[in-house]
């Protein structure tokens, strides 16, 4: 059987093949969603993040752009992965991202040869829409965030923890800031991300910007609250008059207005609200 580097670097008989493994961590187990970037299901042995090996890789419409590799062999830039916008993996991303971290591996095969290598580790950070049908997936390098240093919190008025976080210490949960079960009314435009429904009234106008909306299994942003109706940062997807959905109280991240206010949270408030407005550096000091 020839090896992988045989066939990799000869220009009459590499026939490579990209697989791609996207993995979450859940409770007590690995999701795995494995690609092939082929017509046909490709079996391939290779390594997953708990060890085991995988070997079935299942074709999609998917393509990395260009990698940059340094001299110490880690990729220091964002990787670009294209994939079709129903994508299980894009569909994550519609919204808000998700709360897991969604893990990738990147395969170089050859076809003739039973060695896999592995050419890209890393996280998705981001996913965008183009061109109507497709989804961009914004990568970043494992060796990225092992540099890193350890510092997250800026010196700002404003808050710096996520709503919902722990950190924040307010539960996603709490009855005071999420309607569980809502329900989608006529007049309802759903492609142009407009929801209808009658208990959105029941809390004040623009209780819910900034928040976001859970429908089957996807997060929207909520970008207006006005009575009844919120609107949606982006078009629901496979969404029908008579659905239920959750939708949960956005934050401005502000002291006096969303943390002591509207939440009575001030006490986990994660920024300066004190800071002094002026900036010594071009007003001058006082004596």
């Amino acid at each position: 059987m020839p090896r992988w580097e045989d066939l990799e670097f000869s220009s009459v008989l590499s026939r490579p093949v990209n697989l791609y493994e996207f993995a979450i961590r859940r409770e007590g187990y690995w999701e795995y969603h494995r690609y092939s970037g082929t017509k046909k299901t490709e079996y391939f042995t290779t390594d997953s993040w708990e060890g085991a090996s995988a070997n079935e890789f299942f074709p999609e419409h998917i393509s990395h752009g260009r990698m940059k590799q340094n001299f110490e062999s880690v990729y220091d830039i964002d990787l670009e992965v294209t994939v079709p916008k129903d994508n299980t993996i894009a569909k994550l991303f519609r919204g808000t991202a998700p709360q897991r971290t969604v893990w990738l591996k990147i395969f170089s095969a050859q076809r003739g040869s039973e060695d896999v290598k592995a050419i890209w580790v890393g996280r998705v950070r981001h996913g965008e829409l183009i061109a109507g049908t497709a989804t961009k997936l914004l990568a970043e390098p494992i060796g990225t965030m092992v540099k890193r240093g350890g510092l997250r919190m800026n010196c700002q008025t404003m808050c710096n923890h996520f709503l919902y976080s722990p950190a924040c210490g307010i539960s996603v949960t709490d009855p005071n800031f999420t309607l569980p079960s809502c329900t989608i009314q006529n007049g309802s435009q759903l492609e142009d991300g407009v929801i209808i429904c009658d208990q959105l009234a029941t809390k004040e106008n623009e209780w819910f910007k900034h928040g976001f909306v859970e429908l089957n299994d996807h997060f929207y942003m909520v970008t207006y609250h006005q009575g009844s109706k919120i609107k949606l940062f982006n078009p629901v997807e496979n969404g029908a008059i008579g659905q239920t959905f959750s939708v949960s109280a956005g934050c401005d991240h502000e002291f006096k207005t969303g943390c002591m206010k509207k939440f009575k949270n001030h006490i986990n408030f994660g920024g300066f609200p004190w800071m002094p407005d002026d900036d010594p550096y071009t007003t001058g000091v006082g004596i």
